[in-house]
C-alpha cells in the first residue's frame, strides 16, 4: 500500500490498483456492480411472476412480486449507495437499504407461513405460533443490524440464508403433502433452487473480512478470489440464477395450492386428502 492508501492487487499474471474504499466512492466496482445486477434481477423475476399468462396462485403470485419487488428495491439502493459514497459516508443508506431487504423477506416468511398451513392446517397452533413470531423475527433481525454494525454483512446474509432456506423447506414439503397438478420433480427443483440460493449467501458472510472493504488494510493478501468485491459479484450471479430457476419451475409446473390468507382461517382438508376424494368422486 502506498501513502495515498492505494493497493496493488495482483491477479494471475496481471496486477491492477485498488483505491481505499472507506475514502473514494466507488472503489469496489464488483460490490456495486453485484447490488445493481441483483437488484434489476429481482425487479425482473417480479415482472415476470405477475405478468405471465398462467393458472398459477393469485396470493401466491402477489406476494411474491411485492417480495421480489423490494427486494431488488433494496439491493439497487445499496449498489447506488457504495457508487456514490465510500464506506464510511455510505452506512446510514446502506442500512436502509438493507431494512427494505429484511422487510421483503417478512414477505417470504409469511409465504412460508402460509403455503404451510395450507399443505398441514391440522396444524393450528404450530402455524398461529409460525404467523406471530415472525414480526419478532424480522425485529429482530433489524435489531441486530444495528446492534453489530462492524458484522452488519455476516448478520445480513445470515438472515438472508435462513429465510430462503425456510422458504425451500415449504416447497420441500409438498414432497410429503403432495399437492394437486403439481408433479414431485417440479416440487423438488423449486426446493433445490432455492436452497442453493440460500447457501450462496454464505459467501459474502465468510469472504467479507478478507475480500471486502475491511481487508483493504492488508491489500487483500488472504482473499481467496481474483480481487476485492468478486464474493458480492459471485453471490449476485448465483443468487439470480437460483431464484430465476425456482421461478421458472413455478411458472412451468405451478401449484395449484394458495397460501392461507388471512390466516388461521377454518380448517380444511389436506391436499392429498382433497386429490384423493376428487378421484374417487371421478370414478363413481
Amino acid at each position: 500500500m502506498d501513502t495515498d492508501g492505494v493497493c496493488r492487487v495482483k491477479a494471475h499474471a496481471t496486477s491492477y490498483f485498488v483505491q481505499d474504499p472507506s475514502v473514494h466512492a466507488a472503489a469496489h466496482h464488483n460490490s456495486f456492480l453485484a447490488f445493481c445486477i441483483g437488484g434489476a434481477c429481482m425487479w425482473l423475476m417480479a415482472f415476470v411472476v405477475w405478468y405471465v399468462p398462467v393458472s398459477a396462485a393469485p396470493k401466491l403470485r402477489l406476494l411474491a412480486m411485492i417480495a421480489f419487488g423490494l427486494r431488488g428495491l433494496g439491493y439497487v439502493m445499496e449498489g447506488l449507495a457504495r457508487i456514490i459514497w465510500n464506506e464510511t459516508d455510505n452506512v446510514p443508506y446502506v442500512f436502509s437499504a438493507r431494512i427494505i431487504v429484511v422487510l421483503s423477506l417478512g414477505i417470504w416468511i409469511l409465504m412460508a407461513n402460509g403455503l404451510g398451513e395450507a399443505l398441514w392446517p391440522s396444524k393450528r397452533l404450530l402455524w398461529l405460533s409460525a404467523w406471530l413470531t415472525t414480526p419478532v423475527l424480522i425485529a429482530t433481525s433489524i435489531a441486530l443490524l444495528i446492534l453489530f454494525t462492524e458484522q452488519r454483512t455476516l448478520v445480513f446474509m445470515c438472515t438472508t440464508l435462513l429465510v430462503d432456506l425456510y422458504w425451500a423447506s415449504m416447497w420441500a414439503a409438498t414432497l410429503i403433502f403432495p399437492v394437486p397438478s403439481l408433479t414431485r420433480c417440479a416440487a423438488s427443483l423449486q426446493a433445490g433452487m432455492l436452497a442453493m440460493a440460500a447457501l450462496v449467501s454464505a459467501l459474502p458472510a465468510a469472504l467479507e473480512e478478507t475480500c471486502g472493504a475491511p481487508a483493504h488494510v492488508s491489500c487483500y493478501k488472504d482473499c481467496l478470489l481474483v480481487g476485492p468485491g468478486w464474493h458480492y459479484l459471485l453471490w449476485s450471479f448465483f443468487v439470480s440464477i437460483f431464484h430465476a430457476g425456482n421461478v421458472a419451475f413455478y411458472l412451468v409446473d405451478p401449484a395449484k395450492v394458495d397460501v392461507k390468507w388471512p390466516p388461521l382461517g377454518a380448517p380444511t382438508a389436506e391436499p392429498a386428502e382433497n386429490a384423493e376424494d376428487e378421484a374417487t368422486e371421478s370414478q363413481t
